[in-house]
């Protein structure tokens, strides 16, 4: 299976482009993977079960928002970095 260490540069710099226009929209970003993924919100025990329009103004959904993304920008700004590369 092809993983990122295998994508072109100009892939790498396609997705980090891409990236950089939405990685600052965390909240957006969980409520519309729940929205489409409605199932993953019961993984969450913090979010199971509680009404994703409401729950998606709370501090507590933000906070966590902020983790996941900064967990995911962690990798795309380790994308292409050749000391990366196993």
């Amino acid at each position: 299976d092809p993983t990122w260490v295998d994508m072109e540069s100009g892939d790498i710099a396609l997705v980090k482009s891409s990236w950089a226009q939405i990685h600052d929209k965390e909240v957006d970003i969980l409520y519309n993977f729940f929205k489409s993924y409605p199932a993953s919100q019961a993984k969450f025990s913090a979010f199971a079960g509680k009404d994703l329009e409401s729950l998606n103004t709370t501090a507590a959904f933000a906070l966590h928002a902020t983790r996941i993304v900064s967990v995911i920008n962690e990798a795309i700004a380790l994308m292409g970095v050749a000391e990366n590369r196993p």
